[in-house]
């Protein structure tokens, strides 16, 4: 399936664009307009406005539209579970960003776009579990000065 590769998908970093707001409205006028029989490109592209907003209900809003294309579309799965992937990924859902993200790459090995956002998610895990350590080590330092602290009280007392 190595010529799913002539899809066009968006850089990785896409996401972080906002949709301006008059093409936003736009797309949502049509996709109210041809409710309830709503085309797969109205979807896709009321979904990808929604996914590039700041506001996490929005977001989450077209992660749900993306879920359905990829269910109800097969034609248009992998190009869903890029989509999928790259919103779980935005919204720091590391390992269902992972889990989409293979799935595509189980398909499409050669997917340039995905193997960037292969690349993005690796680095923020690796940051996270830095992160992570750093604030498990400032825990336990804490911790240890306080067991210093209260023990030099308790033994000094006994003086």
């Amino acid at each position: 399936m190595s010529g799913q590769t002539s899809i066009h998908l968006p850089e990785p970093s896409a996401i972080q664009k906002a949709v301006p707001v008059e093409e936003f409205l736009q797309i949502k006028e049509q996709y109210d307009s041809e409710h309830p029989l709503i085309t797969l490109q109205t979807k896709f592209n009321l979904a990808w406005a929604l996914v590039c907003s700041e506001n996490l209900q929005q977001v989450q809003q077209g992660l749900t539209l993306f879920c359905t294309v990829y269910r109800d579309f097969p034609e248009r799965r992998l190009e869903a579970l890029y989509y999928i992937a790259l919103t779980q990924y935005k919204i720091k859902q590391y390992e269902e960003s992972r889990r989409y993200l293979n799935m595509l790459l189980a398909k499409d090995p050669s997917n340039s776009q995905a193997l960037k956002l292969k690349s993005l998610l690796y680095n923020a895990v690796t940051t996270e579990g830095y992160i992570g350590m750093a604030v498990v080590a400032g825990a336990v330092v804490s911790a240890a000065a306080l067991v210093g602290w209260a023990s030099k009280r308790i033994f000094s007392r006994r003086r």
